[in-house]
């Protein structure tokens, strides 16, 4: 049978779904938080995985980022226990690209027809990309490492200085991007001459593919935060890399489609919500995208500028709403200026 991985279960209410889960005969494994839940994730490779969106260390969607950043998992079903009536953290579960939710109330019956429905459909795309894809470029793990090193190998790293541009939002794409060390932010101008943070970027990601893939004009602009160390891999042979070879196509299509998530609900948040909410969710952002998973404590290191620019607002609206976070005991500030998120799920409630 399947092997499932049921993370953060631990209340009284729901404590039983492993049991009815191994009852109906699949193979279970448990994790208290989203740490050991990734250890699993990247050992054990199950076929489905159960976790509460309020996982303890890292939320429910910094584990769903981190899940999808790896090819290999992308097909994996990842449902999520939400609290009773939490519609506002369902859609933003689903938007982020979770497969489905259950709430906290669910029954055992509805709780084995979701699970039994998304391994079927997870089986019906397996399937299908089997038929469609050529068996000598099937995506197993060593044949995408064979095919990033073919794209990457003996290739020179091009290192870019603090706030230095990458590439600017109109020119012409000349290069793919491999973010080797370092973070990016993608920055498009607005009419009134604002630089808006479209997206963060930091090691493993790929930038100005967009373009490269529509053959058209950068439509936004890239820039290192603190300084960064990237591969550029030429227009040409990244085109004939991708016409050439299914897996590389697919890999490219999946990070599109995380991308696009991502920046969707990013700009969803800049346009229609709050300034405590817009710093809330750039705090958030910031730490999901850049907070080694085994790492605990991790504390932002950026300029209240370029923070305040993730968060669409103006630099001292931003600095003023830190202050008030700090004496809600929400963050911590140090004295070299780091920020500290120190109640996540409070900070979490803000953002939503």
């Amino acid at each position: 049978m399947p092997k499932i991985l049921v993370a953060g279960i631990t209340e009284k209410h729901v404590s039983a779904i492993p049991d009815v889960l191994r009852m109906a005969g699949y193979d279970v494994l448990e994790s208290a938080d989203s740490k050991t839940a990734f250890q699993f994730v990247l050992e054990e490779a199950p076929a489905l995985i159960v976790a509460k969106s309020n996982l303890p260390q890292l939320d429910g969607l910094g584990f769903l980022h981190i899940i999808r950043k790896h090819p290999q998992f992308a097909l994996t079903p990842l449902i999520f226990l939400v609290e009773t009536e939490g519609w506002d953290e369902v859609r933003r579960m689903m938007t982020a690209g979770a497969d489905d939710f259950l709430f906290s109330t669910c029954t055992d019956a509805e709780l084995l027809y979701v699970v039994e429905s998304r391994l079927k459909r997870a089986a019906l795309v397996r399937d299908f990309l089997k038929q469609t894809t050529p068996v000598h470029e099937a995506g197993s793990p060593s044949q995408e490492r064979q095919v990033m090193e073919e794209l990457l190998s003996g290739r020179n790293m091009h290192r870019y200085g603090k706030s230095q541009t990458i590439y600017s939002e109109g020119q012409s794409p000349k290069f793919l991007y491999y973010i080797k060390n370092g973070k990016v932010r993608l920055l498009k101008s607005s009419t009134d001459g604002k630089d808006l943070v479209t997206d963060l970027c930091g090691e493993g990601d790929f930038i100005g593919h967009t373009a490269l893939i529509q053959n058209t004009h950068y439509r936004e602009s890239a820039e290192s935060i603190d300084g960064a160390e990237l591969i550029l891999v030429p227009r040409t042979e990244f085109q004939q890399l991708l016409r050439g070879n299914i897996n590389f196509s697919y890999k490219i299509n999946i990070i599109l489609a995380n991308a696009l998530t991502s920046k969707n609900s990013h700009l969803v948040g800049i346009a229609y919500h709050s300034l405590r909410q817009k710093v809330a969710e750039a705090l958030l952002l910031v730490k999901r995208k850049y907070a080694p998973i085994q790492q605990d404590g991790f504390a932002i290191q950026m300029n209240r500028e370029v923070l305040a620019n993730i968060a669409g607002t103006a630099k001292e609206s931003f600095i003023r709403t830190l202050s008030e976070f700090k004496s809600e005991q929400l963050i911590e500030v140090g004295g070299d200026g780091h920020i500290r998120i120190v109640n996540e799920k409070k900070l979490q409630l803000l953002a939503e």
